[in-house]
């Protein structure tokens, strides 16, 4: 037969097996971090489709700067070339007439000798005609595409600052999103720290009952010398009487022992869910960092392109407006008009003949020129070349080199 002592020391092992071979339960899926976990996927697929977009948007950038690099080189630099021909040309013709005026077949006004003058300042003024016409077809072309560039730089810029509000409004339901997972995370580690102090009182409880267990079979065992006396005199019935508070306060502690086992088994069981459920919120704490990382990256480039694309739209602008003027001007100019003045002035034409030169980064080709230096003085030779006869060019093209006063108007 096993002594108490063996026996209960057996209930304490069979019971810990017991418990060890329990089934863990599997976790139990939180609803709220499983919202969390899709919230942060969505985000991240959202954010994905963003950076498609995005690189889209800057090959589109890099594209329209290719274009007006082209537009700038291959379009503008001839037709700055043209004109500043015609810009020589002119003057030549200015100069012309000056010296003709201050000559002395002049002073005496002698008809034939004004006819002589005018027909020696015929090339000049056919010359300045036709130049005007080539002038006229660059800028007309260069206008047009300028213009239609700087369309297109618009609506790319809509389309930035489109993406730009939809990163900062993802930014901003991030944070909301992080927000939602650190209030998660203090619940569950408020949680953990609950069962943590459950476990602690099982342990305690498991301690206690061991202690009174103990104690017990020590007071069991100090009678044991007595129990053959009191056999011998009872007939074995005082070991009943004398044994049988200690046993049931022995048994109750082994229950006892046995119920806070269990609570403690259960308590760490919790623990370790808790422990699962602050990793995974952790997981996609630091997922949603990184996806924030990631959008401010977007935002800034973003930013980036747009100030890029909005210096570049300014000079593609600016050119459109140059040649704008050029080509209102060089029109009527290429054109016979008899009233030049009332619509421009030679003003008005140096001014637009500089702007289209700083645009191109040329004006110092034009120091030292009339048209920098006294434009007003030009008003004359301009208003005679626009009076003049469209030029004939029939060995070339069979046709009157000359542009249609409607075509001007449709420009203006």
């Amino acid at each position: 037969m096993f002594s108490p002592e063996v026996i209960s020391a057996m209930v304490q092992f069979f019971q810990s097996q017991q418990l060890l071979q329990q089934p863990q339960p599997e976790p139990e899926e939180d609803p709220q971090i499983s919202a969390l976990v899709s919230k942060a996927a969505t985000m991240q697929q959202d954010i994905g489709d963003a950076a498609s977009r995005c690189t889209f948007l800057e090959r589109s950038l890099m594209t329209l700067q290719s274009e007006s690099e082209t537009l700038l080189t291959w379009e503008a630099a001839p037709a700055m070339d043209t004109l500043f021909v015609l810009v020589n040309r002119i003057e030549s013709l200015h100069q012309a007439t000056q010296d003709q005026n201050t000559s002395a077949l002049m002073t005496y006004r002698d008809p034939t000798s004004a006819f002589g003058a005018i027909q020696a300042r015929a090339p000049l003024v056919n010359a300045c005609k036709s130049q005007s016409q080539a002038v006229f077809a660059h800028f007309q072309s260069l206008s047009e595409k300028a213009r239609n560039l700087t369309q297109r730089f618009t609506e790319l810029a809509t389309d930035f600052t489109f993406e730009i509000a939809l990163a900062q409004e993802r930014i901003e339901r991030l944070q909301n999103v992080v927000q939602i997972a650190a209030t998660l995370r203090n619940g569950v580690e408020n949680e953990r720290q609950s069962w943590h102090g459950q476990k602690a009182t099982a342990e305690a409880h498991i301690q206690q009952a061991r202690a009174t267990i103990r104690s017990a079979e020590s007071k069991r065992d100090s009678m044991e010398s007595a129990r053959t006396v009191r056999n011998f005199l009872t007939f074995g019935i005082g070991e009943v009487f004398d044994f049988f508070d200690l046993n049931e306060d022995i048994e109750h502690a082994e229950r006892t022992v046995a119920n806070a086992q269990q609570n403690a088994w259960a308590c760490e069981q919790s623990i370790q869910r808790a422990m699962a459920a602050l990793q995974r919120i952790n997981d996609q704490v630091a997922r949603l960092n990184t996806l924030g990382d990631t959008v401010h990256a977007q935002e800034t480039t973003l930013q980036t392109s747009v100030t890029h694309g909005q210096a570049l739209r300014t000079r593609t602008l600016d050119l459109t407006n140059a040649s704008l003027d050029v080509t209102l001007f060089v029109g009527t100019l290429a054109a016979k008009s008899e009233t030049l003045a009332v619509h421009h002035t030679a003003q008005e034409f140096a001014q637009g003949v500089l702007n289209f030169g700083r645009v191109m980064v040329s004006d110092g080709r034009l120091n030292g020129l009339l048209v920098q230096q006294d434009p007003a003085a030009l008003q004359g030779t301009l208003d005679m070349i626009a009076q003049s006869d469209p030029v004939m060019d029939v060995a070339m093209h069979g046709h009157c080199l000359e542009t249609p006063l409607h075509a001007v108007e449709d420009l203006m």
